[in-house]
């Protein structure tokens, strides 16, 4: 005899098996553009055309990583637990991230001159503009964060798929 409870309990691992099916997928997906991109890139870009944009992104993307200090998984976590506070969650996580990102953006402004000396000036010039991804990514990356908090997991996977569909070009 099936009750009630057994029958939440088997629609609940259904959709468990259809999040972990969406999510691998996504994942597989994000990998393929990062293979596609990064061999167009080296393609179009030669070696060294390929080490100066490695040169250009490191220091700011690792930075925007530091500049949010562990809140995507805070803001995802806080989301699922209490829902009805996600929004004064994020909008928290977000202006700390954006205050946190002042100090750190111009560190580096004046650091990367000396950090790619042996790069050449026009490498530490790119690398001072894309500084500007540091808040970018806070203001980007955070939200998608609430989404996935609040298993709204199809739009999440769209959230983390589009910006590498747009490296394409497309």
């Amino acid at each position: 005899m099936t009750t009630g409870r057994s029958n939440g309990r088997r629609a609940s691992n259904q959709q468990t098996a259809q999040d972990y099916l969406l999510t691998l997928g996504t994942n597989i997906s994000i990998m393929a553009l990062g293979a596609v991109t990064g061999s167009v890139s080296a393609h179009l870009l030669h070696a060294a055309g390929r080490g100066q944009l490695t040169s250009i992104q490191l220091w700011p993307s690792l930075l925007a990583v530091i500049a949010t200090f562990g809140m995507p998984e805070s803001i995802s976590f806080f989301t699922a637990k209490y829902r009805d506070n996600s929004r004064q969650y994020l909008t928290t996580a977000v202006l700390l991230a954006l205050i946190l990102s002042i100090p750190i953006v111009t560190t580096l402004y004046f650091l990367l001159p000396s950090i790619l000396h042996n790069k050449g000036l026009s490498i530490a010039s790119g690398a001072r503009i894309f500084l500007l991804f540091v808040p970018l990514y806070a203001l980007n990356f955070l939200p998608s964060q609430a989404v996935r908090g609040s298993h709204r997991y199809l739009l999440w996977h769209v959230l983390r798929i589009l910006p590498k569909k747009e490296s394409l070009g497309s």
